[in-house]
């Protein structure tokens, strides 16, 4: 589970113990950013959704799924930090032995 906004906020901003978390301007940009991106209810919905995504572009461009702490549902983004693309890889692997084997 992440951590709430207003924790994050005194955790990641330098100035979060003297700023209010309301008047943030990184807050208010990451919250923006969480409405104008697609949710999906649970995480097998958002990995369903990685899985035919990663597939059907042969995993050219990798993506992952995340749980936002602003909203609290699943959303999509691409494969950039370490671990994220370390589970890509493993999930392509895995999808082309499937594929050599059929």
């Amino acid at each position: 589970m992440p951590s709430t906004p207003e924790r994050y906020h005194q955790k990641n901003h330098r100035d979060g113990a003297v700023r209010p978390f309301d008047g943030c301007w990184h807050c208010g940009r990451d919250r923006a950013t969480c409405r104008s991106k697609r949710r999906y209810e649970t995480r097998e919905d958002a990995e369903q959704v990685v899985k035919e995504i990663n597939e059907g572009e042969g995993y050219v461009a990798p993506v992952s799924r995340y749980l936002c702490r602003w909203c609290l549902k699943w959303h999509i983004t691409h494969a950039t930090s370490k671990l994220r693309a370390r589970r890509a890889e493993r999930a392509r692997r895995k999808w082309l032995t499937r594929s050599i084997r059929v």
